[in-house]
């Protein structure tokens, strides 16, 4: 009976030491802003944030791609 009672107070605390480390890892820091992601990419494009991109990756913006374009005719 005293092994089964020794490990349920080191589970416990293990437990609520993920919970804990599970909710805090999802809460982002603010970033100086209020803005919501939504209402920053609703604004035009020229006041986006800059995109991090990998050293070494060939990026390229994104473009408008016109309605008679084959892909949109689908």
């Amino acid at each position: 009976m005293i092994s089964y009672i020794n490990w349920k107070k080191p589970l416990l605390i293990a437990v609520v030491f993920l919970i804990m480390l599970v909710k805090y890892s999802y809460e982002t820091p603010n970033q100086g802003t209020d803005l919501s992601l939504r209402q920053i990419y609703s604004q035009s494009s020229d006041s986006w944030p800059a995109p991090w991109i990998d050293t070494g990756v060939n990026w390229q913006e994104l473009a408008y791609i016109p309605s008679s374009h084959p892909l949109m005719l689908a």
